[in-house]
């Protein structure tokens, strides 16, 4: 029996609940009209036991109805909780695989100025691609490494438009590195 009343909780059935409460608070309001009205113009007493049946009955059926459609819209509260509670976790996941990749320096940057002493120092150039803060933040990374190294500080900077492939060109989207071991017509003020 227990399990054929639940059948009545399901949240499909909250509509219905909803609808019963409305028509049980007409049958109330028409309970109380008639009850004032019969009172005022001397209506039969039958008539004023009929509207106070209505009442009754009117009141009985609110509460019942109240009660399922309260438990089924905490359940289903409850459900939206959990589901929203899974999506801000799925959301937190998705965020921080997303986030601006770091090298650690700590040990790789001793390894990256030692390799660069073992060489001799030269005019760098280091560019990355607009827009893009992870690229920017690696190249300022590099940056510092060379001019911790000893090397002169490095020209620093955004690859300019016209030397951006057009696939680039206006995007602030995450792109894959690009490496290039030489550039042609590097502009002077970088």
């Amino acid at each position: 029996m227990i399990a054929s009343l639940s059948v009545f909780s399901s949240p499909s059935w909250l509509s219905f609940w909803e609808a019963l409460e409305l028509v049980s608070i007409i049958a109330i309001f028409a309970g109380c009209m008639g009850e004032l009205l019969a009172k005022r113009y001397h209506f039969p007493e039958r008539f004023t036991q009929r509207c106070g049946w209505a009442v009754v009955i009117g009141l009985g059926i609110e509460m019942i109805a109240f009660g399922a459609s309260y438990r089924i819209s905490n359940l289903e509260i409850d459900r939206l909780q959990s589901a929203n509670l899974a999506q801000a976790q799925q959301i937190d996941f998705l965020a921080m695989q997303n986030w601006p990749r770091e090298i650690l320096f700590n040990e790789q940057m001793s390894k990256f100025r030692d390799s660069l002493k073992r060489k001799p120092a030269g005019r760098a150039v280091i560019l990355y691609l607009p827009d893009d803060v992870e690229a920017e933040e690696f190249a300022s990374s590099i940056d510092s490494g060379l001019q911790i190294a000893g090397w002169p500080a490095p020209a620093f900077g955004p690859i300019p438009p016209d030397m951006l492939a057009p696939v680039f060109r206006g995007t602030s989207q995450r792109t894959e590195l690009l490496a290039c071991s030489r550039y042609k017509n590097v502009p002077q003020e970088l």
